[in-house]
Order: C-alpha cells, then structure tokens, then sequence
C-alpha cells in the first residue's frame, strides 16, 4: 500500500461511477456535496460526454465548481484503462487518492467477487481504501442455491475479512446486521436513502401549474421505462379502468427508450387520463416538485426489486402515501412502517384494485398514511445521509491516516 499524505493536508476521495440514468446522478450529487462540505478533495470519475455532462450540470449546479472532473470516456467512448476496474485503478494512482469509491458498487462487484473466490485478488493499492454504495447485493438477498451467486458470496466475505473495503455502504439496514455478525471486523456501514427534493407547493397550486383537469385523482409514476420499475404493468392497470374512472396517470422520466410504453403513454394523454412530462428531471428541477405535489399516491409497481427506492423515499418526504409490490425492501418499509397499500408483484390487475381501493379510502386512512410518510422521513433525510456517510468515512480516514503516517 502507498504512503498515506499527513492528517493536516486534505483526504482525497475519488468518487467513480459512469452512469447518470436513473439514480446515478443525484447520488453522484448528493455523495460529493456533503463530502465536499466534510472539507475532502473530490476527484470525480464519470462520464462527460455532451449528452451525459448536460444532465449532470442540471443536477449538481453549484457543486461543480467545488469538485474536479475525471472523464471516464474519450470522445470514441472508449473506456480509460480498458475497463472500469482499469480506469478505476489508473485514476487511483494518477490522484494520488486515498479512497476508490464508487457511487454504484455493482459497476464492478460480480467480476470483483468472482475473482476473489478463486484468488484473484484486486490490485494491491486498493486495500484498506475500496469501497462504495453497494445498492443491489443480490447475491446477499436471494434465497435457494446458484452457483455463480455462491461463489461472488465467497469473494465477497474474502474481501471483507481481509479488509479490503474501506468503507461499505448497504441500503438495507437487516442485511448489514445480518454481514456485520458474519464479518464483524469489516467497514460495513449503512447508509439511508434519502428523501431528497422541495415538495412545499400546495396539492391545489401545482394541479393547476401542471395542467391537469379538476376532478381528477392522479397517481404519480416517477422513473424510466425499465420493465423491473413496472411502467408497463401500469399503463395495464390504467387501460382497464373505466374511461370514466377519476384516476390520472403523472408520468414524469425520459421514456424514449420503449417505443410501446411511450405510445400507449400518448394515447392516455389524448384521452385527458394522463399527463406525460417525457424526459430526465432531477431531484431538484421544479417539474419534480409539482409532480410529486400534485400526486394523491406514488406508484411503485417494481418487479423482483430487492432492494431501496429512492422514488419511495421521495414520495415520503412530499407526504405521500405509496402503492407498491408485495416484494423486498420495499414491502418490509411500507408493511413496518405503514406508508400504503401493498400488492402482488407483477399482477396489473391486483395495481388496478389497488389504485380503486387507494381512492376510495377514508379520510382517516389518508391522514394516517401521510402522517407515517412524515414520520418516516424524519429517519431518513439528505441530513441523516451526510452524518451517516461523513461518519464512515472519518472512522476509517483516521484509521488509515494514523496506520500510514
């Protein structure tokens, strides 16, 4: 391992990650601000070609001019280093970075784990300073036996008890204390998934700033058309509604990418059941405000989705109650916490009795979901985020510092 610079000069972290769909880029935002303000050096690795630099100026604002940018890309797209794991390394060495740390883990953890079963082992460098958001540990969740899974859950526990992470972070809270106990000396952490964003437009105010017509009851899809987020089980359940059934359809996520989902998409808006806003709006435009604001209930309709919704997050700290699949993570939230109602996955016809039982509900019941969402939110906010990831990396920062002076 190379020698560490002094406590007084600033840690380094390069934060890595060369997606912005989806989540990508408000975690990149959210990541490098509040390490930004624990007074760490951000180098960070992701892609800056014209259409994805674009989408991140819009998120990160200000933020960008406090951090420094690493392409991942060439003009060719072409990976540095040939590989993500090669490009990860190269900037490593190149920043002189104390902490490799990848805003979405899964960029490189099946190959990584896989490799460490069979002892291979990452480049020396990266012990005692890999780590990041490990959002979708499916190897970790999945019950029944799979060889390739088994063998990326031996890599992985190799990892950890050779200290290889530093830090960790898991979303789902049961399943870190179910690694801790397995692997007690490991920086393992956990991380919230935070309800981020403005929701303090009246329900009223923003109805009428989006257009949609009195009278209406409007549910809220907010995301892309990725069949495992369930768009298309959704335009199911709105299909087979009466046409003059009060449901209203918000849709608010770039849904170019399925030509079906997006003409069905403009068929309900012809007909005035649906309000399409068809493209990528961060967690801070004004446009997710008001959608979320408009909204009476959040769909998440997700299939075989083991784990943390930032969707479902947001939903609670705009107040809203969720409709969302009998499934993972999301169940245990919603069922413990009582944030909704719950449905079969992948069964557009148990959505659509949902999404009639959601509108005939009592005021108490309404008032009771809201509240729990408030509640909820308390736990799991941008505040929480930056204490709980500052707070891992200072524990290990340290660590690290003292062992290397």
């Amino acid at each position: 391992m190379k020698n560490r610079r002094t406590v007084q000069e600033p840690v380094t972290v390069l934060l890595f990650d060369p997606r912005v769909e989806g989540h990508h880029a408000s975690w990149m935002h959210y990541l490098a601000d509040d390490l930004v303000s624990g007074e760490y050096r951000v180098i960070l690795a992701c892609d800056w070609r014209e259409t994805a630099r674009a989408r991140l100026e819009r998120e990160f604002g200000d933020t960008l001019g406090r951090i420094q940018i690493q392409p991942i890309f060439d003009s060719q797209g072409k990976v540095a280093g040939g590989s993500m794991m090669g490009a990860l390394k190269a900037f490593h060495v190149e920043w002189q970075a104390d902490f490799a740390f990848l805003c979405n883990f899964n960029e490189i953890a099946s190959p990584l784990f896989r490799e460490a079963a069979l002892g291979l082992l990452p480049p020396r460098e990266f012990r005692g300073c890999l780590g990041g958001v490990y959002h979708r540990p499916t190897m970790l969740l999945k019950g029944g036996f799979s060889a390739n899974q088994w063998l990326k859950r031996v890599g992985f526990r190799r990892l950890a008890r050779q200290g290889w992470f530093s830090p960790l972070f898991f979303t789902d809270e049961s399943l870190l204390q179910r690694l801790q106990l397995e692997v007690p000396d490991a920086e393992l952490r956990y991380l919230v998934t935070p309800g981020a964003g403005r929701f303090d437009v009246s329900t009223d105010d923003a109805r009428v700033r989006l257009g949609i017509p009195p009278g209406r009851f409007p549910f809220l899809f907010y995301g892309g058309p990725y069949r495992r987020k369930g768009l298309h089980l959704t335009l199911d359940a709105f299909e087979a509604l009466p046409t003059n059934s009060p449901a209203y359809l918000i849709c608010a996520g770039d849904q170019s990418q399925d030509a079906d989902v997006a003409t069905r998409l403009r068929k309900l808006e012809q007909q005035g059941r649906a309000l399409l806003i068809g493209r990528y709006i961060s967690s801070e435009d004004e446009l997710t405000t008001l959608a979320f604001c408009a909204s009476e209930a959040v769909l998440l309709p997700y299939i075989h989705f083991l784990t943390a919704s930032g969707v479902m997050a947001q939903a609670c700290a705009a107040g809203k109650p969720v409709l969302a699949s009998d499934v993972g993570w999301l169940a245990k939230q919603v069922r413990r916490f009582d944030l909704g109602l719950l449905y079969p996955q992948n069964d557009s016809a148990s959505l659509r009795a949902a999404m009639v039982q959601f509108m005939e509900r009592s005021p108490a019941e309404g008032d009771r979901w809201r509240e729990n969402a408030r509640k909820y939110t308390a736990g799991n906010n941008r505040q929480v985020f930056r204490e709980q990831l500052l707070a891992g990396f200072s524990s290990t920062a340290t660590a690290t510092l003292r062992q290397n002076p």
